[in-house]
Formats: structure tokens, C-alpha cells, sequence
């Protein structure tokens, strides 16, 4: 036996001798491999890294790449798009910009604009990410651009532009995104909501549930009742949804898994059914509860007042026997009355909602001039709107309201010496327009101009022949809609026998 061992260990130290000698041998050729490997090889690495979702790999290869060759601008794409996976925001733009100044490949200009545009977006920066995403557009339409652009308008308060270019995003979105058409029907709803169109967001809300009947609109509905204070929606939105008012987490111990209770929200709501922390939720209407997501779903779709059947097991005496052996967990059952949800909860779950808070501000940063308003002092309505509009972006609906009073309190303001010296650069910028870039530049400085001078019809007449040659359709027709509102139609010029005004008016 002994023989045998001395053998066999002979032979494995012959093994290993080789082996250590033909790495030896290998040594150099690695070497020369490695030496010789080039700036594209390392690329190519990086980029099937990348594909293969080994980010750190990816970002390593990418790095080796640049130290062959600096100014090979795959090398830095690829690094910046790993960056991106990895959430280093930051160091993707810069990456992905060095990428873009050393190619000028149209696609690759192209995909270069919309990372950078996400990633500003992803770091709170919407207008960087706006500027990104203008570019990718201007290299040809590109609906994930206009969705995520409808985000970053939502987030500043310019619902006419989140609204059109959530419509722009639908019309290109493939069947097969469901979740992405989701996202820009909401961005419809609450971008009309914000513009005070009410019937428009309830009704497209209400719609999207039709349309897609795995997506939950209950909280949505909820911020529409809120936003709207309209109590009585509240109250059926309350009642429509069941509440156990526990929180939860999972549990997996051995062959056990369910819902551990681990809180009741404002004391227990159900003790009449001796259910307490601590007990573990198996089952709920003889279907087995694994998680806390079934749990949570499955209690919404429950009508309050009725009652349910829970299975939980109970530890023993104490929490090491619980966490020991499954044997120690007493079964018991329970029925268990499903109450509504009250409504400090349900408006607590708006805090986590995209578009609560920018519409909420923006109603209360008006409110003064809207109860000015709606007690018919005009002067102090228009003083107010005009005050609060220059901390805040004012959209088609406040425009519209100021420039009504413009007139209802004979006011004759002229233009001021800054917006006068906007306007001649404005007009002359128009004039040289080359491309996407330079009219969405020009769009811009219009647009500015209005907000400090809404009731300047020829800026919106302007403006809205711009968004037209962008083929916006839908915002050339709210500027033309602004000219007519803020436009004198007797000292308005004619062309072709008619006034523009009358013109305009076919023309929308």
C-alpha cells in the first residue's frame, strides 16, 4: 500500500513538473500575446463584457484599451456605457463624451446623446438632459428620447412639452413595450392634469386601466383626488381598496416561507382576531401567501368589511425555538375583517408618486392669484400672477390667464429694454437657422421672451411657426392659440385680403 502511495505521488509530481514547465514555456508566448494585443483588441473585450452583463470586466478591458490608445473612441464608449450599468453617472458623461469628440459617426453621435441625456436625467440634471436629448432627436426621431424628455418637462413644470412629447413617444412605442406606453400615458394624464384639464386626466387614467389591466391606476386616481380636492372620488378610492394595516416581511426558514408581521400601522386594527407581530402569514382565502408583494396584492384586491381567512403560524415561548425548528410554530387560523384605507395612509404613498408634488407646487405656488381671481379683483390677479410667475415656468393655462387680464385691466405695458434685446437676437438667430439644433436653440429663446412678456402676440405668432417647421404640431397650435388670445385683431396686418387673426383662426 505504502508502495502504491509513493508511486502515485511520484507520478503526480511528475504531472506537476510538466505542467510547471509548459506554463513556463507559455510564459513568454502570454507575453508576446499580451504586448501585441492593441487598442481594438481590448475594445472588442470590453464591449463582449458588456453584453454579458460583467460590468467590472467591462470597465477593466475598457481602461487597458485606453492606456494602448487613448484616442480610440471605442475604448471610451464602452467604458462609459459599463459606468452607466454601474450607476456611476457622473464618470459615464465624461466618458461617453470623450467618445463623441473623438467619432463623428452619425449612429454613433446618436447613441452617444441619449446616454449622456439619461444619465444627466438619472442624476436629477433635466436640463443637461434635455440639451442630450435635443441632440439625439435632431439625428432622427427617437421615441425613447421624447419619453424621457416628457419626464424631465414633467419634473419643471412644462406640461405642454411633456404633453407632446408623450404623444410622440406613443405613436413610435413597439407593441411589445407595454410597460414604456404605461409610463407615457401616464406623462398624458397628469401632463393635462397640470394644465387643468381634470375630465382629461381622469378619463385617459381610467382608459390605461382598460388597456392595461395589470397596471394598478390606484394611486394615480388618488393624486387626481388630491390635486383636485375633490373629496368625494377620495372617498369611493378609500373604500375600493382593502387594508390590514400591518407591515411585513418575508420568511424563508427551512422548508417554511411566508409573511412575518413585524408592525400594526396605528395599533392593531384587527385585535379581535389575536393576530400578532411576530406570527407568520402562510396562506389568506386558502392561497398560499410567499411573499409580501402577494400578501399586499392580494389584500387590495379585497373589498373592505369582508372577511378573510388567514393560516399563520405562531413561535413558541421564545424567539430561539422560533428560529431553531419550524416544529416550534403553532398553527392557527383566523378571520379576519378587511378594513378601508385611511386617508393619511393612502396620501403617505404619494410621496413616492412621479408627478404629486410638481402639480401640487404649482397649485399652490398660483393659489394667491387664483382666489385674487376667482373674487374678481383683476388688477391684483394679474399683480400676482406676473409676480409668481417669474419664480415659476408658466404654461399654456397660465399664459392664458394672464394675458387675459392683460386686457381686462386696460393695462399697456411695453415690452422691457432686456426682453427688446432678446427679441432682436431672437429674430435675427431665426434667420440663420442651418439645423434641428440651431431651431430648437431659437425655440428656446422665444419661449423665454414669453415668460417675462406673455401677452408679446408677435413672439407667439413666432414661436408657433417654429414649433411647426419642428413639426410639433400640437404646440404650434397653443402658440397660435396665445397670438389670438393676446393679439388686437384691428391693429393686426393683412395678408391676402384678410386680417391674420381671421387667418390664424383656419389655420388652427
Amino acid at each position: 500500500m505504502k508502495n502504491n502511495r509513493a508511486t502515485s505521488a511520484i507520478c503526480t509530481l511528475e504531472i506537476v513538473a510538466g505542467k510547471i514547465v509548459a506554463g513556463l514555456l507559455l510564459i513568454p508566448l502570454l507575453i508576446s500575446l499580451i504586448a501585441c494585443a492593441t487598442a481594438v483588441d481590448y475594445a472588442l473585450l470590453s464591449k463582449d463584457s458588456y453584453e454579458q452583463h460583467k460590468y467590472d470586466k467591462a470597465i477593466i478591458n475598457a481602461n487597458l484599451a485606453i492606456e494602448k490608445d487613448p484616442d480610440y473612441s471605442y475604448s471610451w464608449l464602452w467604458l462609459g456605457m459599463s459606468q452607466l450599468k454601474k450607476n456611476q453617472y457622473q464618470e459615464a458623461i465624461n466618458s461617453l463624451s470623450k467618445a463623441g469628440q473623438l467619432n463623428s459617426d452619425t449612429d454613433l453621435q446618436k447613441s452617444i446623446s441619449y446616454h449622456i441625456g439619461y444619465a444627466y436625467y438619472r442624476i436629477s440634471d433635466c436640463d443637461n438632459a434635455i440639451t442630450f436629448y435635443n441632440q439625439n432627436i435632431a439625428l432622427g426621431p427617437d421615441w425613447m428620447s421624447y419619453l424621457h424628455r416628457s419626464y424631465c418637462y414633467m419634473d419643471k413644470a412644462m406640461f405642454d412639452e411633456a404633453l407632446s412629447d408623450a404623444y410622440h413617444a406613443i405613436q413610435h412605442i413597439e407593441s411589445k413595450n407595454d410597460n414604456f406606453k404605461i409610463q407615457a400615458y401616464r406623462v398624458i394624464a397628469f401632463a393635462n392634469l397640470g394644465l387643468g384639464n381634470t375630465n382629461k386626466a381622469s378619463s385617459i387614467t381610467k382608459q390605461l386601466q382598460e388597456k392595461f389591466p395589470r397596471y394598478d391606476t390606484w394611486e394615480d386616481l388618488v393624486a387626481i383626488a388630491d390635486i383636485t380636492n375633490n373629496k368625494q372620488d377620495m372617498a369611493i378610492l378609500l373604500q375600493s381598496r382593502g387594508w390590514l394595516g400591518l407591515e411585513s416581511v418575508d420568511y424563508l426558514e427551512n422548508t417554511s416561507s411566508g409573511v412575518k408581521i413585524d408592525s400594526f400601522l396605528y395599533n392593531n386594527p384587527n385585535t379581535e382576531t389575536e393576530l400578532h407581530p411576530g406570527d407568520i402569514i402562510i396562506s389568506l382565502n386558502n392561497t398560499s401567501v410567499t411573499n409580501s408583494r402577494i400578501l399586499n396584492k392580494t389584500i387590495k384586491l379585497q373589498e373592505p368589511g369582508q372577511l378573510v381567512h388567514i393560516k399563520a403560524l405562531r413561535p413558541g415561548k421564545t424567539a430561539q425555538q422560533a428560529e431553531s425548528s419550524t416544529s416550534d410554530l403553532e398553527e392557527l387560523e383566523f378571520n379576519i375583517t378587511v378594513k378601508p384605507v385611511p386617508a393619511s395612509v393612502a396620501l403617505d404613498t404619494l410621496k413616492e408618486h412621479p408627478y404629486h408634488s410638481v402639480i401640487d407646487e404649482k397649485k399652490n405656488h398660483y393659489k394667491a392669484a387664483r382666489d385674487a381671481l376667482s373674487s374678481g379683483n383683476h388688477k391684483k390677479a394679474f399683480e400676482l400672477y406676473m409676480v409668481s410667475a417669474a419664480k415659476h415656468w408658466m404654461d399654456s393655462e397660465i399664459l392664458s390667464n394672464i394675458i387675459e387680464l392683460y386686457w381686462k385691466t386696460g393695462k399697456q405695458i411695453a415690452a422691457s429694454e432686456k426682453a427688446n434685446k432678446e427679441a432682436f437676437f431672437a429674430n435675427k438667430t431665426k434667420n440663420e437657422i442651418k439645423n434641428t439644433i440651431d431651431l430648437n436653440k431659437t425655440i428656446n429663446m422665444y419661449s423665454n421672451i414669453i415668460q417675462t412678456t406673455p401677452w408679446w402676440a408677435d413672439m407667439h405668432y413666432t414661436l408657433a411657426a417654429l414649433y411647426e417647421k419642428r413639426q410639433d404640431y400640437r404646440l404650434a397650435a397653443n402658440s397660435l392659440k396665445l397670438y389670438l388670445n393676446s393679439a388686437v385683431e384691428d391693429n393686426v396686418e393683412v395678408v391676402s385680403g384678410e386680417s391674420r387673426f381671421t387667418a390664424t383662426q383656419k389655420k388652427i
